[in-house]
């Protein structure tokens, strides 16, 4: 169980489209596979983004995809 009471962990279901910020400013696209657990921030940022933990990166998800494309595990 994560350490934060706002973090949550999530199993995907169905793949997930993930934006990863490079030191330049540019956007690396990543695609987070079906059955993957990442670990997603509570808060949401501007235009509804998440930050989210997926093998040790730290990514933005929109926060509607987590929740029509993966499902919370444990509680």
């Amino acid at each position: 169980m994560p350490a934060d009471p706002r973090t949550s962990v999530y199993r995907v279901h169905t793949p997930l489209m993930a934006q990863a910020r490079q030191d330049e400013g540019l956007a690396q696209f990543i695609a987070i596979p079906r059955g993957s657990v990442v670990l997603v921030d509570g808060n949401a940022g501007p235009l509804g983004l998440v930050d989210v933990e997926y093998k040790g990166k730290r990514l933005a998800v929109y926060r509607r995809d987590i929740e029509e494309r993966a499902e919370k595990v444990g509680d």
